[in-house]
């Protein structure tokens, strides 16, 4: 509470929400503040009114988020989440493959979903709370055509220049451009 949030995470899963309140002590020892949301049925969500709606999940909670599920990471899509959220996201497909089975336990935690895992990736999610919102500010300049990065890289270099056009058509799926972009934006500021 006296900390700053750093991020909302959706949970949704019987066994997720119980590992994840395992996983509290944890997360908040590393003195990470994290606001969480319970989010069992979309379509119950949609029946309460507009006003609850909007104080539960806010526009912010929604675009600095990630999820945990024990279902496919797709039954989180429709909750309209931020672009970076994949990319934090524990999911049982998170590495698209079958489990191995064994017990609830062995395939939490082949799933990464067991207490530990969950804390550790949530305090990860936490801690990068300001590369996050470099790389949101970076793709909103970029949806305005703003090229911020690029534009110090390239300096007075014609050539560098009309290379760097042509490759900024490319599309990338905001999934593949997460990372990749923190990494770019944070080496070069």
């Amino acid at each position: 509470p006296d900390l700053p949030r750093q991020g909302c995470v959706f949970v949704q899963g019987t066994m997720s929400t119980a590992n994840l309140i395992k996983a509290l002590p944890a997360i908040d020892a590393a003195g990470v503040n994290l606001k969480y949301v319970a989010v069992p049925s979309l379509d119950l969500f949609r029946l309460q009114d507009q006003e609850y709606q909007d104080t539960v999940v806010t526009k912010g909670d929604r675009l600095n988020s990630t999820y945990i599920t024990n279902m496919a990471r797709r039954a989180l899509r429709d909750w309209s989440l931020g672009p970076l959220a994949d990319d934090w996201a524990l999911s049982s497909d998170r590495d698209n493959r079958w489990r191995d089975g064994g017990s609830v336990d062995e395939v939490m935690l082949d799933a990464q979903l067991d207490p530990a895992s969950i804390a550790a990736a949530l305090i990860d999610f936490g801690r990068a709370h300001a590369q996050r919102l470099k790389t949101l500010s970076y793709l909103v300049l970029h949806a305005r055509g703003e090229h911020p990065v690029a534009d110090r890289l390239l300096g007075r270099h014609p050539a560098l220049r009309s290379l760097a056009a042509q490759l900024s058509e490319i599309p990338l799926p905001l999934t593949q451009v997460g990372r990749g972009v923190e990494a770019v934006a944070h080496h070069n500021t």
